[in-house]
């Protein structure tokens, strides 16, 4: 007998956590020697609060304290402050803390996961002006696999057959809309190699953020990085986030530390957040220097960081939060650091409060903030902050200044990669026999090898040691038992009932009753929803 069981999320808040953000206060902020805030402003006089109607970013209205100069538009730098969402009801991250990943690793990278020491095919073709492309190909389980490679980034495609016969290379170049193109298979081992470089190209598997940690009152970042020590208050935070570790011999993701000779420190922040091993540059943690007002070794690290933590102390427990409001990005210069994650702790109610400031450049990136929430849960603050700081280093990726970049790296790759791989030697010939299987184990084991080093090293998208993992956000709910059909699939209507198909007698309303209803289905049922008892 089977029993029916349906499969459903709590719509309500995945509804309003998955919102996308569209309400941003917008701030226009420069870095300069004073503590003042700068624009670009025609007007002759200045007062104390001014609002500059900018019509490049749709008319938006900006409140910008303590207007002296003027200065040019190119050396603005913009940021905005996310808006938080209202709350509906009471809504709250205890009740559903479920903050999502976008596009976790170990759904993109698609080249380690099915490709690498796998028999596979590799082809190099030229677009109309000449420009290389690589194209993968690999079948596994009746299913095609295939990546192409421009220096645009990659495009995936997923074909499923049914005879286990790979589909031919015209075929997946229409599915690619690329014309008729003469393609050479690459047949040497070591393109394995040049083709997980370009995929490493799409993204960090792991992550380093920076953690500064500012006393209340402090506004420039030298006031900030000349904390020699830190604080109860804020060891509770860092508790929270990681563990520490001894650096000198460490053989995990270093982050750009040095664990040899101890020059950045003996300790550091760590831990591995789903697959993600992470590397937190601790202000406090990297060495100190007296002499030095600008802590240049503090900098140095995290002033590399796309991601900062700001934690801000309060002497006012009554509403730390006003520390908070008090931060202005422009204050930390650096050209790298695009976001901001300021927060603050309550010592009476020991909770978390948190703002994102983000550089003007990055796209909107989820999960959104709830209005005037605060964090009693530290362990749904902990999987709520490390997710907004993974996908927000994800957003940065596409800001000009990164996608820029790496759009130059993977044209030059694939240059190489067309240039190492055109002899004679390197093209792949009709082989049979012995010969044939011979290349194909040689082919294998370099890729088995080459996986074993991105293991080693961290490089890799599969590593979930000392990962939190979280319960699926996904309950079964019991509908009925004993059911005389077997259950294949099913979906609700809009009146609450549920459509049932079943393998040999059809398909069923399932009314409120419980009773089993013969009926048609017109379109397609959905969710999956029978287990077998």
């Amino acid at each position: 007998m089977n029993e029916v069981r349906h499969l459903r999320a709590d719509s309500q808040s995945f509804s309003s956590l998955a919102t996308p953000l569209r309400l941003r206060k917008r701030f226009r902020f420069m870095s300069s020697s004073s503590d003042d805030l700068q624009v670009n402003h025609t007007s002759k006089s200045c007062s104390n609060l001014i609002s500059v109607r900018n019509n490049r970013l749709g008319g938006s209205v900006e409140m910008l304290d303590n207007i002296h100069k003027s200065v040019s538009e190119a050396n603005l730098k913009m940021y905005r402050k996310e808006v938080e969402i209202e709350r509906k009801n009471g809504e709250s991250y205890d009740q559903h803390p479920h903050a999502l990943l976008e596009n976790p690793e170990s759904e993109t990278r698609w080249y380690f996961k099915y490709f690498l020491a796998k028999g596979h095919y590799n082809y190099v073709g030229y677009e109309g002006d000449k420009t290389p492309f690589i194209l993968s190909v690999v079948m596994s389980d009746q299913i095609c696999r295939c990546i192409l490679w421009r220096k645009t980034g990659s495009k995936k495609l997923s074909v499923q057959t049914t005879n286990g016969k790979m589909p031919s290379l015209k075929l997946i170049l229409e599915k690619y809309s690329l014309p008729k193109i003469q393609l050479k298979e690459i047949s040497s081992p070591e393109i394995q190699k040049d083709v997980l470089t370009l995929e490493e190209q799409e993204g960090a598997v792991n992550f380093k953020f920076g953690v500064l940690y500012a006393k209340s009152g402090q506004k420039t970042d030298d006031e900030m990085f000349s904390n020699e020590f830190s604080s109860p208050e804020f060891e509770q935070f860092l508790d929270l986030l990681g563990n520490k570790m001894e650096l000198q011999g460490w053989e995990h993701f270093k982050g750009g530390l040095d664990t040899k000779n101890n020059s950045t420190g003996r300790q550091s922040l760590y831990t591995v957040f789903q697959g993600h091993e992470i590397m937190f540059h601790v202000s406090t943690l990297l060495p100190y220097h007296a002499e030095n007002k600008q802590q240049v070794e503090r900098k140095r690290h995290l002033g590399n960081d796309i991601v900062v933590i700001l934690y801000i102390e309060s002497n006012d427990d009554e509403y730390p939060l006003g520390a908070a409001l008090s931060f202005n990005p422009a204050n930390i210069k650096s050209k790298f650091n695009h976001i901001f994650a300021v927060v603050t702790h309550s010592r009476r109610k020991n909770s978390y409060r948190l703002m994102v400031y983000s550089a003007e450049t990055v796209p909107d990136f989820n999960p959104p903030l709830l209005a005037d929430f605060e964090f009693g849960n530290h362990k749904v603050f902990k999987n709520f902050l490390l997710t907004k700081l993974i996908n927000g280093e994800k957003a940065a990726y596409s800001t000009p200044v990164f996608a820029d970049k790496r759009e130059r790296t993977l044209d030059l790759l694939l240059k190489n990669i067309e240039q190492n791989y055109s002899t004679k030697r390197d093209i792949a010939i009709s082989q049979s026999g012995s010969k044939k299987l011979s290349k194909e184990i040689e082919f294998r084991d370099f890729g088995q090898r080459l996986k074993v080093q991105c293991i080693s090293r961290g490089n890799h998208p599969t590593s979930f040691r000392g990962s939190d993992q979280r319960t699926n956000p996904f309950e079964t709910t019991l509908i009925v038992k004993n059911v005389a059909h077997s259950v294949l699939l099913g979906d609700v209507c809009f009146d609450g009932n549920f459509v049932v198909h079943t393998a040999m007698d059809g398909t069923f309303l399932l009314s409120s009753g419980k009773n089993f209803i013969p009926c048609t289905v017109y379109g397609v049922i959905h969710i999956f929803c029978s287990e077998a008892s």
